[in-house]
């Protein structure tokens, strides 16, 4: 699976007494991850699949710093028909 990037901009206004006091402008930059999966499947009938995946870089929120995760699923399955 690939994740194509695409850019966003979040924009708060915070009111006091009707007029704008604070603005918040968040530039929201989506980044690529990358997953890798394998299955297979028993006798039409059972399944098992590995999923892998990650992603380390910065965070998609401006100035909010570094982040790093790594994900593994496990996903069993029957056919019933």
């Amino acid at each position: 699976m690939f994740d194509f990037p695409f850019d966003s901009t979040v924009d708060y206004d915070f009111f006091l007494g009707g007029s704008v006091f604070y603005r918040a402008i968040f530039d929201i930059e989506n980044k690529s991850t990358f997953n890798f999966g394998v299955g297979f499947k028993y006798k039409d009938s059972y399944s098992l699949e590995l999923k892998l995946g990650g992603f380390n870089g910065n965070s998609p929120v401006s100035n909010a710093g570094e982040i790093s995760y790594n994900t593994v699923s496990l996903l069993l399955g029957f056919t019933v028909f």
